[in-house]
């Protein structure tokens, strides 16, 4: 299988572009958080969801369901941004904000990542969003 998402680690960040999701991929995602909080302690976890990603499969959604008690052991927060604009976006936004809202109080539903690191007051904000545009994932 051909790994296709986007990722990288700025300092205590960790940045991904989900265009596939597929059980390899959210391993991935999970093994980059714990590799990056080993070295800078809780990281903040943004996943961006390209609009053309479909919905993970059954395999995809155990995975991320088995390694949701790990990623709050190596995240401060975690931020899921949804692009996509009009009602399709919007829905999207909401059902997992409804989701997240039993989860845990340090995840959040975003529609840009820019709006992510403003909001959570990221430290340097503006770096991490130009290399995250470099890498691609903004």
């Amino acid at each position: 299988m051909q790994l296709t998402n986007k990722m990288v680690a700025v300092r205590e960040n960790v940045l991904i572009r989900w265009s596939a999701l597929s059980p390899a991929e959210v391993q991935r995602s999970v093994d980059l958080a714990k590799d990056t909080a080993a070295r800078y302690g809780k990281v903040h976890f943004f996943a961006v969801v390209a609009p053309t990603c479909s919905l993970p499969d059954g395999d995809s959604r155990k995975t991320l369901s088995d390694n949701m008690p790990k990623m709050t052991e190596y995240c401060a927060s975690m931020s899921v941004v949804i692009e996509g604009r009009g009602l399709k976006g919007a829905t999207l936004r909401s059902v997992a904000a409804s989701f997240l809202l039993f989860a845990d109080k340090n995840m959040h539903v975003w529609s840009s990542l820019t709006e992510a690191v403003a909001t959570l007051r990221v430290k340097d904000a503006e770096d991490i969003l130009a290399q995250a545009t470099t890498a691609g994932i903004a």
